[in-house]
């Protein structure tokens, strides 16, 4: 399946509140695997942010210890991370079945993330 960085936060976060559900333990153990991937995914994308971050401040930190992106370097900083965030992978994940989920529910906003790790029933008509 290809996802996109700048998607996974969102898909990771709602599949984390999906998980916290009584589900049928193999679905429960995919997702919770699929999380895991996903987890590791953002870490590096953090990691990343924080790069650009320092890149793009006047390196030094605030009373908290942060860095802050110079005003002038925004620009800079946005385009540079809005292209990491437009990377597409690839993860290992065979979309699940609505029907699989049982009687869990789950707000719309939330199941329209997650088009592309729930597969609706009316997708192959």
């Amino acid at each position: 399946m290809k996802l996109i960085l700048g998607e996974i936060r969102f898909i990771e976060e709602d599949l984390r509140a999906i998980t916290k559900k009584e589900l049928p333990i193999k679905l429960s153990y995919k997702f919770a695997k699929l999380v895991k991937k996903l987890l590791e995914e953002n870490n590096m994308v953090e990691q990343q942010r924080i790069k650009l971050v320092k890149k793009y401040s006047n390196g030094e930190t605030d009373v908290n210890n942060m860095y802050t992106v110079l005003p002038d370097k925004s620009k800079d900083f946005r385009e540079e991370f809005g292209s990491l965030l437009e990377e597409e992978i690839e993860v290992d994940f065979e979309p699940i079945d609505l029907s699989e989920l049982g009687d869990i529910t789950i707000p719309p906003f939330n199941l329209a993330r997650l088009s592309k790790i729930i597969k609706f029933e009316d997708e192959d008509k």
